[in-house]
């Protein structure tokens, strides 16, 4: 993973196209080739001609994770009220800070910052996805990055004071769709069905869906609910 601004690495860009990024209508696609899934990497770095003349920048590298202790804890609440976190993610994380309702994307676009009581983040469940979105910034949003301000083990007491605000209940199944997520899947079902209606297997289900079933329960988990 790459710093702030910088371009992403074919590494970077596979890994999303992978994963996805949760939260939005942008699914992960694990059920390709691993040959198809880099073909599209080399497709959308077409789109950019930064690509072309800038080169790699260095990339973060996850340090070890010292011990999750309650001073780290501690330590980490104090950083998160030092660095002003909590003027868009609001004194307990929750997104709903007083600089909130102002936030814009890179093109003036309204966003909201995310509500960090929740599992999985965009990047994913694990503490080393926090550690890097602390340390790398989101590019295109309002969240900066500090990984040249802090150091490892700040940005470690950071990820596990946020870790320490996520109840059980607000830590949901990887696998579940949240958000945009279930029309993501919609559209690439949608595009199956369209694509083999000449042919076998026109109704197959999409590989690797998180759900199963019929066309009824793909409507369904879009008619529901994720999180306030």
């Amino acid at each position: 993973m790459l710093r702030f601004g910088s371009l992403p690495t074919d590494d970077d860009l596979l890994q999303r196209i992978t994963q996805g990024l949760r939260w939005t209508g942008v699914v992960g696609r694990s059920d390709l080739p691993e040959a198809d899934r880099r073909a599209v990497v080399q497709f959308l770095k077409a789109f950019s001609p930064r690509f072309a003349t800038e080169p790699p920048a260095p990339a973060v590298v996850v340090l070890t994770a010292p011990p999750n202790t309650r001073e780290l804890v501690e330590r980490g609440g104090h950083l998160y009220r030092d660095l002003g976190c909590g003027a868009c993610h609001g004194e307990r994380a929750r997104g709903d800070g007083p600089s909130a309702a102002g936030l814009k994307d890179y093109r003036g676009w309204p966003t909201w910052p995310s509500d960090l009581t929740w599992r999985p983040l965009k990047r994913g469940s694990r503490p080393e996805d926090l550690y890097l979105t602390i340390a790398t910034g989101l590019s295109g949003t309002p969240m900066p990055y500090f990984g040249s301000s802090l150091d490892s083990r700040q940005i470690w007491a950071l990820v596990y004071s946020l870790d320490s605000l996520a109840p059980p209940e607000h830590r949901l199944f990887p696998g579940r769709p949240l958000g945009e997520e279930p029309r993501g899947w919609m559209a690439l079902r949608i595009e199956r069905m369209m694509g083999g209606m000449m042919g076998r297997g026109m109704m197959r289900l999409m590989p690797g869906t998180p759900w199963g079933g019929s066309i009824l329960n793909q409507n369904r988990a879009i008619n529901e609910g994720d999180r306030p």
